[in-house]
C-alpha cells in the first residue's frame, strides 16, 4: 500500500529528523520534503546500485554511524 499513502500528510507528522542514505543514481526530492517541513539530510553513494547496504557495506555503514551519532547528539552539538 505504499503507492496509495498520502507522502506529503505522513511526511508532516514526522517530528524526528529524516536522514536517507541513497545512490547518487537515484535522485531524492530533498524539496518536496523541506516543503512539508522535514528536517531532511541525504547522504548518498556514488555509483551503489539500487541497494547500497549490499553493494557498499563499508560505505553504507559508515554512513549509517555517523547518521546515527548526530541523531543522539544532544541538540546544538
Amino acid at each position: 500500500e505504499m503507492y496509495a499513502c498520502d507522502l506529503p500528510a505522513a511526511a508532516a507528522r514526522l517530528r524526528v529528523p529524516l536522514w536517507l542514505i541513497n545512490a547518487d543514481t537515484y535522485p531524492v526530492a530533498v524539496d518536496a520534503w523541506k516543503a512539508a517541513g522535514v528536517e531532511v539530510h541525504v547522504d548518498l553513494i556514488t555509483g551503489c546500485g539500487h541497494f547500497p547496504m549490499v553493494t557498499t557495506p563499508k560505505e553504507f555503514h559508515r554512513l549509517l554511524r555517523n547518521a546515527l551519532a548526530a541523531l543522539q547528539a544532544p541538540p546544538g552539538r
